[in-house]
């Protein structure tokens, strides 16, 4: 079976080592806090520094805290790439900037190594519980090769294509959460300060979650472009317009709210307005073409 090196022993690398563990995989692991380390104590090998790990494993996988380590971990002094030899996989979990993931797998290419990119949606919890999903941007071969260790911390896995895809899919849902978090946030204020309990509101979302959040279908609309009206965007932004008056009525400071009053106007004043709701994408389109 093939070894393979864990960089990061937080909670999220330790996770997944716990994962690889009871798969049974051979490991490696090294962490500069030491006490990580010796939570694996006689149960993995502990390299003794990271170019040790590097040779000693045929896959690495690397979880580090944050975009920065990633490549100083890659091209500091006895890193990663010093101690790289023909066919080995580095995949990182951290979340990076798609154009640093191209130059890292193209400075591997110059040692005929491969490096993914493999984030992930979800954190230890879902990790310890082998229920991530995780998207791959890289090489297929090399994605291919590593898909079994990965399936082993993951409930999905998808390869999206070369390097820089998954992690535009995953800054793209990372934003998709955001923003939601922010816009339930408003939401249940406008609701708290109309003396309405907000479990209310919960409840009904709950009912009427794919409707209200876009159903499939709704979503391959607005991808493909084709928009069947349901809700008129001229109804929309009327909704909307009521729902801002009434949150600058009882002081509820609300940025997403008042954002969209202004991008479904320019909606409106676009043509749009007998069309879906959903064809407010084409004024994204707009604002981002060229010329």
């Amino acid at each position: 079976m093939k070894t393979i090196g864990l960089l990061g022993l937080g909670p999220l690398g330790s996770a997944i080592t716990e994962r690889l563990l009871n798969a049974g995989y051979d490991l490696g692991v090294w962490d500069r806090d030491r006490k990580a380390r010796d939570v694996f104590k006689g149960r993995v090998a502990i390299a003794s520094n990271l170019r040790d790990l590097v040779q000693r494993s045929d896959y690495m996988l690397m979880a580090l805290p944050d975009p920065s380590s990633v490549a100083d971990a890659c091209f500091s002094a006895q890193g990663v790439y010093d101690g790289l030899r023909p066919s080995k996989i580095v995949a990182s979990v951290t979340t990076i900037e798609p154009v640093t993931s191209r130059n890292i797998a193209r400075r591997f290419q110059r040692k005929r190594a491969f490096f993914l990119e493999t984030p992930v949606i979800g954190g230890a919890e879902l990790a310890g519980r082998g229920e991530l999903v995780t998207l791959v941007g890289g090489d297929r071969r090399a994605y291919q090769e590593m898909l079994g260790v990965l399936k082993s911390y993951s409930r999905s896995v998808f390869y999206i294509g070369g390097n820089g895809a998954a992690l535009a899919v995953k800054l793209a849902l990372s934003h998709l959460a955001a923003s939601y978090a922010e816009t339930l946030a408003e939401a249940i204020l406008l609701v708290e300060k109309s003396d309405v309990d907000p479990s209310v509101l919960l409840q009904i979302l709950g009912s009427s979650e794919q409707v209200l959040l876009l159903s499939m279908k709704k979503r391959r609309e607005i991808a493909e472009r084709n928009y069947e009206r349901v809700q008129k965007l001229s109804d929309m932004l009327e909704d909307i317009r009521l729902a801002h008056t009434m949150a600058r009525e009882k002081d509820i400071v609300a940025p997403i709210l008042s954002l969209m009053e202004e991008l479904y106007t320019v909606g409106l004043l676009s043509g749009l307005g007998d069309e879906d709701y959903t064809a407010i994408a084409e004024v994204a389109r707009k604002l981002n073409r060229k010329g």
